[in-house]
């Protein structure tokens, strides 16, 4: 793939503008990104880069009280936002020294597995859409 241009034109000549668009929402399936060269309104070369995520969530923590960081973990999967919760929680609750009640320990492994499995079955709905398999329908209504 050819490289983008780096170096900044002289006045007055011709040049072309290099231009990050998006992701537009850090929570759609297969995020994307796209690096353009554009000349005028004219896209004259694209670069994507799938996957790509960075919401900037880490600085952001940085200027909130703990207990306002919570809801910024849920946005990092959101497929599967309590797995963050907990792990931030669990960070939190270790440097403060707290002790979590052996029941509210048990609902939250409770959730986290249950946001596990919703996550691989949106995965699974998500895929099979995808490759549009009608094989994988048929098996999963149990004429296959």
């Amino acid at each position: 793939m050819a490289q983008f241009p780096t170096a900044v034109a002289e006045p007055g000549q011709d040049s072309t503008l290099v231009l990050n668009m998006g992701p537009q929402h850090p929570s759609t399936h297969g995020v994307l990104r796209l690096v353009l060269e554009i000349d005028g309104e004219t896209v004259v070369r694209v670069k994507p880069e799938i996957g790509f995520l960075h919401t900037g969530i880490e600085k952001t923590c940085e200027a909130k009280f703990y207990q306002q960081v919570v809801p910024l973990t849920d946005r990092i999967d959101y497929l599967c936002p309590l797995t963050n919760n907990l792990a931030y929680c669990l960070a939190v609750e270790k440097l403060l020294g707290l002790e979590i009640p052996p029941k509210a320990q048990w609902m939250r492994v409770l959730m986290n597995e249950l946001t596990r499995i919703n996550s691989h079955l949106v995965w699974l709905g998500t895929h099979a859409s995808a490759k549009t398999c009608c094989a994988f329908s048929r098996w999963l209504a149990g004429s296959g």
